[in-house]
């Protein structure tokens, strides 16, 4: 990425996206956080977090089809996922150098509070939460 006098861009998956291009896509410089493509048309604002939260089973490992129920019931307090992005004020509360490479960001798999949040589905189909960035209480090594 050069922040010099040229303009911004970022390669991803064969595709080529630029500030003057596309700069609902291009997430860096003023949608802060590391670039990255957003897929879901939902970008986080102030203190946010966007996260895809795992999926939950409908099915046990001994093939019995669980009540729809139980599974709704089971994915709103689901407390694990992936971080899809982050807004610029995102953890914010610490410096860099506290946070050393702990800070959480796009990609990272974390914990998170139970029924945090706000469930919203995106343009490409699936059900994302957008949480504050204090309702993320750890991050995952994968």
């Amino acid at each position: 990425m050069d922040r010099g006098f040229g303009r911004a861009s970022v390669r991803l998956e064969g595709a080529e996206f630029t500030e003057d291009s596309d700069p609902a896509r291009f997430n860096g410089g003023i949608l802060g956080g590391a670039a990255s493509f957003n897929r879901t048309g939902i970008y986080p604002t102030e203190f946010k977090v966007l996260i895809l939260p795992d999926a939950v089973e409908e099915v046990t490992k001994g093939g019995i089809i669980r009540p729809t129920m139980t599974t709704d019931n089971e994915k709103y307090a689901t407390i694990e996922g992936r971080i899809i992005a982050v807004s610029h004020l995102a953890f914010s509360y610490a410096t860099a150098k506290e946070w050393g490479d702990a800070k959480p960001k796009p990609g990272d798999r974390v914990i998170f509070a139970k029924y945090a949040g706000v469930r919203h589905k995106a343009k490409d189909g699936q059900e994302y939460l957008l949480i504050s960035d204090k309702d993320v209480v750890a991050t995952i090594e994968e």
